[in-house]
């Protein structure tokens, strides 16, 4: 089965056709899924989310979307052009890239969902 994985990405407008082309060459193996949702931010920035992936390191298109996401974050830190987080299954965050805590609110909770009675 393996880990699974939210990622949230998030480009500058400049990038979008870029990082859509990157997209449109698909997951491979086990990683085969599609952005489930995307966004619009008013100040240009593209959120993609992509639910249930594994997000393994060494996954080749995994390296070139991060690769893409390194090469073209901005020239300043408090002004990235892109950003990246993932939330595995666990609840604990990884692949951080940028100031992704600006567009993506996380809220894990606890919640009893069986009745007992």
């Amino acid at each position: 089965m393996g880990y699974r994985s939210t990622i949230v990405i998030g480009v500058q407008k400049e990038l979008v056709k870029d990082l859509d082309k990157l997209f449109d060459k698909g997951f491979e193996g086990d990683t085969a899924h599609w952005v489930d949702e995307t966004h619009q931010h008013e100040n240009g920035m593209k959120v993609y989310k992509i639910e249930q992936i594994k997000w393994y390191d060494d996954d080749p298109f995994v390296i070139e979307v991060e690769k893409f996401l390194d090469e073209n974050s901005g020239e300043y830190e408090d002004e990235p052009k892109t950003f990246m987080v993932g939330l595995g299954e666990d609840g604990e965050n990884h692949s951080e890239k940028g100031l992704w805590y600006q567009y993506v609110s996380k809220i894990v909770e606890l919640d009893i969902t069986q009745d007992w009675n």
